[in-house]
C-alpha cells in the first residue's frame, strides 16, 4: 500500500475527506451501539449520514442500522421501525446481503417490540431463505436471525416450530465454533 504524507492528506478533495470522516463516524456509531450508548450512537450515526455521499450505500446502511439502535435504546419504537426499514432498503440497494440480514433482523426485533409478531416471523422466514440461497446460512448474522425468530415463535406459543428453529440455531453455533 502506498503511504500518504501529511502534506498530501491535507490536499485531499473535500469530497474524499467527507467520505472518510463519514465512514469513521459510521464505525464509531456501530461501536457505540454495541456498547449500548444511545447518545453516542445517535450522534455518530447522524454525523455519518451527513458526511457520506448518497451513493455510498453500504456505509450509509451501516450508519442507518446504528441510528435505529439509538432509537430503540430510548424506546422510540416508531422511529426505530422507520429507520430500520430504511436500513433494509439501503442494504438491498447496495446489494449487501449480509447487511440486509442484520438490518432485517433488527427490523424484526422492533416489530416484536411493537407486538407485530406475525410480521416479525414472516421477516425472519424470508431472511433465512435469503441466507440459505446466498450461502450465508451458517454465519453469525443467520445465527442472530434464528435466535430472534425462535424467541418470537416461543412468544407466539408455537413451541414446536420454536424447537425446530432452535435446532437450526444450534447447528449454526456448532459450525461457528469449529
Amino acid at each position: 500500500a502506498t503511504k500518504t504524507s501529511p502534506v498530501e492528506r491535507d490536499h485531499l478533495p473535500d469530497s474524499d475527506r467527507m467520505k472518510i470522516q463519514g465512514r469513521a463516524a459510521a464505525i464509531r456509531a456501530f461501536m457505540a451501539s454495541h456498547r449500548g450508548d444511545a447518545q453516542e450512537t445517535d450522534q455518530y450515526s447522524r454525523q455519518a449520514l451527513e458526511y457520506l455521499p448518497q451513493q455510498d450505500l453500504t456505509w450509509r446502511s451501516t450508519a442507518t442500522v446504528a441510528l435505529g439502535d439509538a432509537y430503540s435504546f430510548v424506546g422510540e419504537l416508531g422511529a426505530a421501525y422507520q429507520v430500520r426499514l430504511e436500513a433494509v432498503e439501503a442494504s438491498k440497494a447496495a446489494g449487501n446481503i449480509y447487511m440486509t440480514l442484520i438490518a432485517s433482523m433488527k427490523l424484526a426485533v422492533t416489530m416484536r417490540q411493537q407486538g407485530r409478531l406475525d410480521r416479525a416471523i414472516e421477516i425472519c422466514e424470508q431472511q433465512m431463505e435469503l441466507a440459505s440461497a446466498s450461502g450465508l446460512s451458517q454465519t453469525a448474522a443467520a445465527g442472530w436471525l434464528l435466535a430472534v425468530w425462535g424467541e418470537i415463535l416461543a412468544e407466539s406459543n408455537d413451541l414446536d416450530e420454536a424447537m425446530i428453529v432452535e435446532e437450526m440455531f444450534d447447528d449454526v453455533i456448532s459450525d461457528l465454533e469449529r
